[in-house]
């Protein structure tokens, strides 16, 4: 299979959540976000099994399924966790999404291609580099716990979508150097790993209740088309890595924007969800 047909599934899967989420998070405002979450069980399930076939149709088939999962695993779970803890901005919150995961799922696309080319004829060790990249994820979410004690998430983001960037950058400026490029792209899975917590965060804070399934998914329709677009234009490596410096810039002054509409509101109580010690041992 060529890199072009793995892009135009990526395209599918994508599409398919841009055009179906938003009205899968009215289902799960209007009859329930445990349906919807099982829901999502039976269509991820589908899903996965397509993954047996290697005909392009029931790729495609199976692509669709997990582009209408997406959208309920990105909603619904957490709109859920939210409501069970009993717990304008949003334009500037949208806009960082949008970016920051625009930039985050090309990059699963196009990290194999910049390592590779880094490594030169030496050929590279997938599944360890990816089990590298989730441990340094892990890293992320327990800097998130430290980072919280002491800043507001408005506060801290800024400076972690600001070296989000830069670590993205090592393609363009140092394509041939594996030692950069892999370093980037671990800071970068640490970076995510801060990301995705301190969105939970800020979106139990700022969206409503009533529409949050809703809401999220609306959010991620500029980051779907981001990934379209730049996946169907066939980009050349550096080009894309280029897209997604620009657009994690883009979202660190959306953060920063987001911070200065809020740096003088007292921080009374605490965030929506918090993880404790104890929470990790259970």
């Amino acid at each position: 299979m060529s890199k072009h047909q793995i892009e135009i599934l990526f395209i599918a899967g994508f599409g398919s959540s841009l055009i179906f989420g938003t009205f899968i998070g009215s289902i799960a405002d209007k009859f329930g976000r445990r349906n919807n979450c099982l829901m999502y069980a039976i269509l991820y399930g589908g899903a996965c099994i397509t993954k047996h076939f290697g005909n392009m149709p029931v790729l495609m088939i199976g692509r669709f399924l997990g582009g209408v999962a997406t959208s309920i695993l990105y909603s619904a779970f957490e709109s859920w966790l939210i409501f069970e803890h009993n717990t304008s901005p949003i334009r500037f919150g949208a806009i960082r999404s949008a970016h920051y995961g625009g930039s985050m799922y090309t990059f699963v696309l196009e990290w194999t291609p910049a390592l590779s080319r880094a490594a030169g004829d030496v050929g590279i060790p997938h599944g360890y580099i990816f089990a590298a990249f989730m441990v340094a994820t892990m890293i992320g979410s327990s800097v998130f716990k430290l980072l919280q004690q002491h800043e507001r998430p408005e506060s801290f983001m800024r400076y972690v979508l600001l070296l989000a960037a830069v670590c993205l950058s090592m393609p363009i400026v140092a394509p041939d150097n594996l030692a950069l490029v892999f370093g980037g792209f671990l800071v970068f899975e640490m970076c995510c790993g801060i990301f995705w917590p301190s969105m939970g965060c800020l979106r139990g804070t700022y969206v409503s209740e009533e529409t949050r399934s809703t809401t999220l998914n609306l959010f991620r329709i500029p980051l779907n088309l981001i990934v379209i677009f730049i996946l169907w234009q066939n980009f050349a490596m550096i080009s894309i890595f280029k897209f997604c410096v620009f657009f994690l810039f883009a979202a660190s002054i959306a953060q920063h924007a987001l911070f200065l509409r809020t740096e003088h509101t007292p921080r009374h109580q605490k965030l929506p969800i918090t993880v404790t010690d104890e929470d990790e041992n259970m």
